[in-house]
Formats: structure tokens, sequence, C-alpha cells
């Protein structure tokens, strides 16, 4: 049997076999878990500023699409003033629901994550603000 063969052969056996194959992992899983613990920590250990930076770039590249989904697929700006500095933006809740929203979703990162996640379901009303003018709607100021 060539490669191509044996690849073939693998696949189609993966295919038509996926139960049993989740079965053998799992066990594997089990059997090996203390040694697959040890493992991930002695990596993480050994690269904890790189995973550091790119688990930050991950969570900022998936706060953009959320925001930029909420402003209609548009890049991201605050809806009173025009401010388009990312760094500057949070998601604001519209008819100020947030703390009861995110009891049960929950908040920053989390809320981003749940709305990603679940495809972006019929939401309560959302809009992005920059930081002084989302303060400026929690104190009642009639300006940022």
């Amino acid at each position: 049997m060539n490669k191509e063969e044996k690849r073939l052969y693998d696949r189609e056996y993966a295919k038509n076999n996926k139960e049993k194959i989740k079965i053998r992992k799992d066990k594997w899983y089990q059997d090996n878990k203390e040694e697959i613990r040890l493992k991930r920590h002695k990596n993480y250990i050994e690269n904890k500023d790189e995973i550091t930076i790119k688990h930050r770039e991950y969570r900022l590249r998936i706060r953009r699409e959320v925001m930029k989904h909420i402003n209609h697929d548009i890049e991201p700006l605050c809806v009173i003033c025009g401010e388009e500095f990312f760094p500057f933006l949070q998601i604001d809740h519209v008819n100020n629901d947030g703390a009861k929203w995110g009891k049960i979703h929950g908040v920053g990162d989390s809320m981003v994550s749940w709305l990603r996640k679940n495809k972006y379901p019929e939401q309560p009303e959302l809009q992005i603000l920059c930081a002084n003018c989302n303060m400026a709607k929690a104190t009642g100021a009639l300006i940022c």
C-alpha cells in the first residue's frame, strides 16, 4: 500500500468509524490526563509572554468583529462624537439594561464571546460609545 492508498484508507476508516475513534481518544485522554496537564503547564510556563500576547490579540480581534457587527458592518466609532480610536471604544446598552443582561450573559469579554458564539442573537439594543461619552451618559451629563 503506497502513501496515497494509505491516506485514502485512513480517511475512509475515519469517516466510517467516528464513534469508535471518539471512544478510543476519550479513553486515551483519561489514561494520560495528568501527563497532558503537566505538558500543557510546562508549555505555558516556557511560552507565557508569547501566549499572553496572542491571547490579547485574539480578544481584541473578536471585540473589533463584534463592535463592527453592532455598528452594521462598518468600522466601529462612537455614535455621539465620532471617536474612532479603538482602545477608547466601549459597548453600551442603549436602554441602560446592561446590569440585568450581564447577570445572565456576562460582561466585557464574556459578553463579547457570548454574542459571537451565539451568532448575534436578538441582542439587546447595543451601540458603540467612546469612554468619555459612555461616562457622560452614565452620569446624566448632557455632553462628554
